[in-house]
Formats: structure tokens, C-alpha cells, sequence
């Protein structure tokens, strides 16, 4: 990244691209002097955004807030003045307040980009539920409806691709072809036949 794309990112988008390479490893000097970027350019992002530099690990990081404790006045009549219990108040500067905006924004963001991938899943699983080209497939078993009567002999032209298709078929199992045929006569006019 050179020093015109670094000014074209926004504040988060230049404080994201710090942290990136602070994560792998590099100095705060390091990365200035390695992308050739203005110190006073980045300084002026990081403490705008409520960081200041720490240069014993050579970074910036997030400035924590005060916590002060207080007591409340309280008025009874005109004369009276009595004192209620300490309450622990958060002052925050603006510096403060924009940083923990950005972190919430930032994390707003990945909330969202995570939603959207769990949206493209369930919808992944609704079309492939409502896809009818899907068949289940289950255990060959033949009814004792589709063997019931007499077996009688008829002869039927079949195409020979099915018919291979149908020997190879009947090779797996331990059931009589007369059997497997019937079963599938049987499904096929429960399906079909009205």
C-alpha cells in the first residue's frame, strides 16, 4: 500500500490495516517507513480515533477511560443538605467515545457479514429441499402385494440398454427376476395410475 491508497481509506480502514500488521509482527515505524506513509498522517488517524502510542511495545492502543466515584447532593427543604451513596460514573472524552464507535461498528459489520453467509446457507438448503430431482433411494424390498396370484408368462419387447440395465440390476440381489419385475410393475402403477 502506498501513501495515496492510504489516504483514500477511511479512518477504520486505516486503523484495520495497522492492527493487521501489528498481528504479524511489525513495528509502528516499521510499517510507516516500509509503505512510505506521512507519521503526522497516521498519528493525527490514530489519535483522532482515541489511541495513543505505547513506545515500549512500538504501537498505538486504545486509551482506557476514568472511572470516577462521586456523591449526589440531595436537597430536603430550604436549609437541609444530606449526602446519598457514591455512585461510580464513566467519563469518557471524545477521543474515548469514537474509538469504542469504530470497535462497534467494526464488529456490527462482521455480525452482518456472518448473517449474510448463514442466509445464503439456509436458502442453499431450502432450494435443495424443494428440488424434486432428488429421489431417496431405499432398501429393495420386495411386497407380498406385488407377489400375490399367479405368475403367468408374457413376453414384452424391451429395449436392450434397459434390459442390460435390468439383468445387472437383479445380479445384486438374491430375490428371482420374476420377483424384482413385479415389485417394479407394482411401484410404478401405484405411482401412475390414478
Amino acid at each position: 500500500m502506498n501513501r495515496e491508497e492510504f489516504k483514500s481509506l477511511s479512518d477504520i480502514e486505516r486503523i484495520e490495516f495497522f492492527i493487521s500488521q501489528y498481528e504479524q509482527g511489525h513495528s509502528h515505524s516499521d510499517i510507516v517507513k516500509e509503505h512510505g506513509l506521512a507519521k503526522n498522517t497516521v498519528a493525527d488517524t490514530f489519535k483522532r480515533n482515541g489511541y495513543v502510542n505505547d513506545k515500549a511495545i512500538g504501537q498505538y492502543v486504545l486509551q482506557k477511560y476514568d472511572e470516577s466515584a462521586t456523591t449526589i447532593e440531595c436537597y430536603e427543604s430550604n436549609t437541609k443538605v444530606t449526602q446519598k451513596k457514591a455512585v461510580v460514573q464513566k467519563s469518557y472524552n471524545d477521543v474515548t467515545l469514537k474509538a469504542e464507535m469504530i470497535n462497534t461498528i467494526s464488529w456490527v459489520k462482521e455480525q452482518q457479514e456472518k448473517q449474510q453467509e448463514q442466509e445464503e446457507l439456509f436458502a442453499w438448503i431450502r432450494k435443495q429441499m424443494n428440488n424434486e430431482n432428488i429421489i431417496e433411494i431405499s432398501k429393495l424390498d420386495i411386497s407380498d402385494e406385488a407377489t400375490k396370484g399367479e405368475v403367468v408368462g408374457k413376453t414384452f419387447k424391451v429395449y436392450d440398454d434397459v434390459l442390460d440395465r435390468f439383468n445387472k440390476f437383479c445380479n445384486n440381489y438374491t430375490y428371482k427376476k420374476q420377483d424384482i419385475l413385479s415389485q417394479a410393475l407394482h411401484e410404478f402403477l401405484n405411482k401412475y395410475n390414478n
